[in-house]
């Protein structure tokens, strides 16, 4: 994957559920696909398409290839929770992001 990262920030995505995610900025076009984005060889979008993929990535697709992606970063607590699985597999950003939270307390959406 051919690309330029020219900004990579973190941001709180104010949702309910208290998602987090992480923003970057790419150039995704190839001369053979002009003013599309091409984020695999088999996932070319158009300018104003988007995507969330099998990873809970999400690409916004912009004038001449530039692309906006969406992701979930890494989350932390402290003991005695666990972190489980995601709990909406498949769906689309950023719900795919929630994961199960094990407390002593009882289980909830983190």
């Amino acid at each position: 994957m051919k690309s330029i990262w020219l900004i990579f920030c973190l941001v709180v995505c104010c949702h309910e559920s208290q998602v987090f995610g992480a923003t970057a900025f790419g150039n995704f076009s190839r001369p053979d696909h002009p003013g599309k984005c091409v984020i695999d060889n088999s996932t070319i979008l158009d300018n104003g398409q988007n995507i969330t993929d099998k990873y809970c990535r999400h690409f916004l697709c912009g004038f001449d290839g530039w692309v906006q992606e969406h992701s979930c970063i890494s989350k932390l607590v402290e003991e005695p929770c666990k972190i489980g699985k995601v709990k909406y597999p498949g769906s689309e950003y950023p719900k795919c992001c929630i994961n199960v939270l094990h407390c002593p307390d009882g289980d909830q959406e983190f």
